[in-house]
């Protein structure tokens, strides 16, 4: 994994064992598509979220022969990002998701997602996540891809 701090030029690389990267249960292998620990990059490290401008990982599936590299970059003191997700080899995909928080009290996100057809991007959800205060969410979808085929 490789980040980068804000006002620093310098991009630094930290390695994670299997175990310490992905949640695996006991006796299983990892593979590309494995559940991670952290969904955000930055819980895997030990620096304060809103000093991180962009983390990059990327997993290879020695066996599978298939990559799959994160790239994300945070601005508005670490509360918005945008990630983009690749994914090749004998699976290939590519996505993009943009997460806003747009309203403070309760804490509200607009988040947007694209994958792409014949390298433009397509919207394949828009919708809004708000934080209530005993830290449940609740998510108010605009658009997926689904309700579009549907029509």
């Amino acid at each position: 994994m490789k980040y980068k701090i804000f006002e620093n030029p310098e991009w630094k690389t930290v390695k994670f064992s299997e175990d310490e990267y992905f949640d695996l249960d006991p006796g299983e292998k990892a593979e590309w598509d494995s559940v991670r620990w952290h969904n955000d990059l930055r819980d895997y490290l030990d620096l304060e979220k809103i000093s991180i401008q962009y983390v990059e990982a990327v997993v290879i599936d020695s066996i599978s022969g298939i990559s799959k590299s994160l790239h994300s970059t945070f601005w508005n003191e670490g509360e918005n990002e945008i990630v983009e997700v690749v994914v090749s080899g004998k699976t290939s995909y590519h996505e993009t998701i943009i997460s806003v928080k747009i309203q403070e009290a309760p804490i509200v996100f607009e988040i947007l997602r694209f994958h792409y057809e014949n390298n433009l991007p397509v919207l394949s959800y828009h919708g809004f996540i708000k934080r209530n205060e005993d830290g449940s969410e609740e998510e108010r979808i605009v658009y997926t891809i689904s309700k579009e085929r549907e029509r």
